[in-house]
């Protein structure tokens, strides 16, 4: 089974997602946060499961969409996979963070 491991980044752009929904609801803050990291359970069994980001085109990188956000991640080593950022759709994305 894979090691999933999250990247500061990540960490620190779920606690903005959630501070910025608690906003007008907690408990909606709370399922969000509580949906975007059990979406990434399948990649301890299923590393490969997300699809390649178009904008980079590389097999390492990958993602998972979950509601309104996507969730970047790399394939690091057989073992390991590192969720790098959660980004929202109606935001820029800029792919040379990536590569």
């Amino acid at each position: 089974m894979v090691k999933l491991i999250w990247a500061l980044r990540a960490l620190n752009d779920l606690n903005e997602i959630g501070d910025y929904i608690s906003k007008d609801s907690i408990l909606y803050a709370k399922n969000t946060i509580n949906g975007i990291i059990n979406s990434v359970k399948i990649l301890k069994q299923f590393p490969k499961s997300g699809k390649v980001m178009p904008e980079l085109m590389q097999d390492d990188i990958r993602e998972i969409s979950k509601g309104n956000y996507r969730i970047i991640y790399k394939l690091k080593d057989a073992d390991i996979v590192e969720i790098i950022t959660v980004h929202h759709t109606s935001k820029y994305f800029n792919p040379s963070n990536y590569n």
